[in-house]
């Protein structure tokens, strides 16, 4: 049970590695946008907050999906409260 949890904390770990890497280049393309959909710190009132992490990233054209959430009808009132549609 114990290294079940430390291989989900390194995989969020990872993944929010991941995503300020991308962040970074973010920065220089113009088309470029990260939406956070799932996390359990956040501010936005209409997210639902729960253990996890997940996020869209674009980047020059390509979309990649980090997602370690924990419960996919919150993911997924998550995506509609973010107008996501096209996830």
């Amino acid at each position: 049970m114990k290294f079940s949890a430390t291989l989900r904390f390194a995989a969020v770990l990872a993944s929010f590695v991941v995503v300020v890497a991308l962040a970074g280049k973010a920065v220089a393309e113009p088309n470029s946008q990260i939406t956070i959909l799932y996390d359990a710190f956040g501010t936005d009132a209409a997210m639902k907050k729960d253990w996890g992490f997940a996020a869209h990233v674009e980047v020059a054209g390509k979309r990649i999906l980090f997602d370690t959430g924990n419960d996919a009808d919150i993911f997924a009132a998550n995506v509609k409260a973010k107008g996501a549609g096209w996830i």
